[in-house]
């Protein structure tokens, strides 16, 4: 969760590229632990002190659209926290809006039918990088495929998938929490074909999407993608601040009743560390960011 002082400084490095590493508390720097950890911000030299500065800008830019996704506030308005972004900008929404845009990014040759029409997802992300469509619940009908399929939850994360070592066809990006609508299409006829692979945070919001979708989708669906290394990268980066607040806290306490071995490991790890993992440091060593001057 990213606080109004933060936000703030935040706001004035997304403007001005650089500011005072002063600037930034303790907790403001434990609360930003995985930007700095992955080198997306430096703290450089100058002159007598130190200076913060943006490195991988992309990869910044998708840190502010994931924990701010109302943006970065210019006075004292509140800055939404992740789960409250996306009940904001997704569920809230389920009752007005009919249809919701899908993004996906898949391997080449893979096609997405609804009757005699083919969607080449395929050659679309090897032309422009990812692929998209209206998702509606009308006369229509679902699009079809038959595969693997992973739900990304990040954005940063969605767009390099494939370099994550994640066995799939096709990514699509969630932007957080699966829409209602999403899920349905999930279990549609249409997608019966389909197994699923979800890969979020690894903290108490991003195993709870797992068990929605694995209790949504039965029978051995969906699986929880788990690198080799995990252990690892909980003990090096683990962040405290994913587990420092009431919502976390009551879906912890939820979760460490679970049942499923996959759960129950990573909560053992974030019993152990006292924090989650943001998914993103996954792309420490496998991705390289453009810096934007």
């Amino acid at each position: 969760m990213i606080s109004k002082p933060l936000a703030k400084r935040l706001k004035r490095l997304s403007e001005q590229g650089a500011m005072p590493a002063s600037d930034l508390s303790g907790t403001h720097r434990q609360a930003l632990h995985a930007l700095f950890a992955t080198e997306i911000l430096l703290d450089v030299r100058k002159g007598r002190g130190y200076c913060v500065t943006i490195n991988k800008g992309e990869a910044f830019s998708a840190f502010i659209a994931k924990h701010c996704p109302e943006g970065l506030p210019d006075s004292d308005i509140g800055v939404l926290s992740r789960s409250e972004g996306i009940a904001k900008l997704r569920n809230s929404k389920q009752g007005r809006l009919n249809s919701e845009v899908v993004m996906v990014s898949a391997k080449p040759g893979q096609v997405l039918v609804r009757g005699r029409d083919q969607l080449e997802v395929g050659c679309l992300t090897e032309m422009a990088g990812v692929a998209s469509f209206v998702l509606d619940e009308g006369e229509s009908g679902y699009w079809q495929f038959l595969g693997h399929i992973v739900s990304v939850e990040n954005y940063a994360s969605f767009i390099h998938w494939q370099r994550m070592g994640i066995e799939a066809d096709i990514a699509i990006w969630t932007a957080g929490r699966t829409s209602d609508r999403m899920i349905r299409w999930f279990k549609s006829l249409a997608m019966q074909g389909c197994s699923f692979v979800h890969s979020g945070d690894y903290d108490p919001v991003g195993l709870d999407e797992f068990l929605r979708l694995k209790e949504s989708l039965p029978g051995d669906r969906v699986t929880l993608f788990v690198p080799n290394d995990i252990d690892m990268l909980f003990e090096r980066y683990a962040n405290l601040t994913l587990l420092n607040n009431k919502n976390a806290a009551a879906l912890l306490k939820r979760l460490r009743e679970s049942r499923d071995p996959e759960v129950r490991r990573i909560v053992s790890l974030m019993n152990k560390s006292n924090g989650g993992l943001e998914q993103e440091i996954l792309l420490r060593k496998s991705v390289r960011f453009e810096r934007i001057s």
